[in-house]
């Protein structure tokens, strides 16, 4: 007898940018019947795309999954389509819909303004690093960007398309020509809205080394909310021909110093601190960190983007199909894969059966305690049925 089901019936997808691709959901197609079927899945449904892993024919038993995407096009509003998949035990139908929106084109700069220490005139200062971020729900093309004459721009990879919520780095030097007050700007062209776009620079061209100097003078980072950056490093140099005391560190906003300079720096030496990123919220963050000597203050200037943290994760095998098995004779192990689809570390604290006729069924092993962002671990199964006729648990 030929048979089968499909699981879920409908699927709904979260709201989703014109031109943009959502992320994954799942169709599973089972067969619960004693013979082969034939299967078709077709590639499209309005506004919806699968890429299906079930192939021509499905055995007895087993199950095959269609990923399923949405890609809504034309104008924002609902959209839905029904999934039909082809089988020779009858067409098995889906309901699929999402809402689309139009897409936003922006971009996002941190630090939003650059302001450069004195510079020995004609000499370049250390590099700073400007993060230019999607901040939009639509990728962006940067097709153009550059610096004023005394602030030369390194692109890096920026010439490039852009996604919605990722960044790249740029970065940029002061070579001021003349000592005194200098100021520039980046432009950055792109198909963003309000493109051209620019950050202003400025700063005083010296005509001689200042007493001290740090290197850099501005630090951007970018992190998920509530967990901290990798530590980026800040050099203080003593120009002088006599030591500096009275060293201290403070720091503002999202941005701590783990570890700072000694109190004390010889005439000619070097002291490192280093600084991070805890971002309290998403979005644009900015602080300081300003070191204080018998001499003055200097600043360090600090700009990050918070990413919202997300914690979601996927059962790829929502059901496992066990092929028929002799009472009182365990089965093959198969696997039950969990990933964790979210952008923090998942925290699985047990995996336990329960339903019908959990005595039957036993994990055998389980590979999930902490699961890291786009991770996914192992739950092995087995099946030792203790009476004829259909068994039933859940995880």
């Amino acid at each position: 007898m030929k048979t089968a089901v499909i699981s879920p019936s409908n699927l709904v997808f979260a709201t989703q940018a014109v031109g943009t691709i959502s992320a994954t959901q799942n169709v599973t197609l089972f067969n619960t019947g004693n013979l082969p079927i034939a299967v078709s899945v077709p590639a499209t449904a309005g506004d919806f795309q699968t890429a299906t892993n079930c192939g021509a024919t499905l055995l007895p038993a087993r199950s095959c999954t269609t990923p399923v995407t949405f890609t809504p096009t034309g104008i924002a509003g609902t959209k839905t389509a029904t999934l039909t998949m082809t089988t020779d035990a009858g067409a098995k139908a889906v309901g699929l819909s999402g809402t689309a929106v139009a897409a936003s084109l922006t971009l996002g700069f941190a630090p939003t303004y650059m302001a450069f220490p004195a510079q020995q005139t004609a000499t370049s200062s250390a590099a700073r690093n400007l993060i230019i971020r999607n901040t939009g729900s639509a990728a962006v093309n940067i097709t153009n960007i550059t610096g004023t004459a005394e602030f030369p721009v390194n692109v890096g990879g920026c010439i490039n398309t852009i996604q919605p919520g990722t960044n790249c780095t740029i970065s940029v030097t002061f070579l001021p020509s003349a000592a005194n007050a200098r100021t520039g700007a980046i432009t950055i062209t792109s198909n963003a809205t309000g493109s051209p776009q620019t950050v202003n620079l400025t700063e005083t061209g010296s005509a001689a080394v200042p007493t001290t100097s740090l290197n850099p003078s501005g630090l951007a980072f970018s992190g998920v909310v509530g967990t901290t950056s990798t530590a980026q490093s800040v050099t203080l140099v003593n120009n002088s021909a006599s030591s500096i005391t009275g060293i201290t560190l403070a720091h503002t906003g999202d941005f701590a110093t783990p570890t700072v300079c000694a109190p004390t720096l010889a005439a000619g030496g070097t002291c490192f601190f280093s600084v991070t990123f805890t971002p309290t919220a998403a979005g644009l963050r900015t602080g300081t960190v300003t070191i204080t000597d018998n001499l003055g203050t200097q600043t360090v200037s600090l700009a990050g983007f918070g990413v919202a943290a997300s914690t979601s994760a996927l059962l790829r095998e929502a059901t496992l199909v066990f092929p028929d098995q002799t009472v009182g004779i365990t089965s093959p192990q198969p696997n039950a894969v969990l990933t964790n689809t979210g952008t923090t570390p998942l925290t699985v604290s047990s995996a336990v059966l329960g339903g019908t006729n959990p005595s039957d069924f036993s994990i055998t092993s389980n590979g999930c305690t902490t699961v890291q962002a786009g991770q996914s671990c192992n739950i092995a199964m087995t099946f030792t049925p203790t009476a004829t006729g259909a068994r039933a648990p859940q995880r």
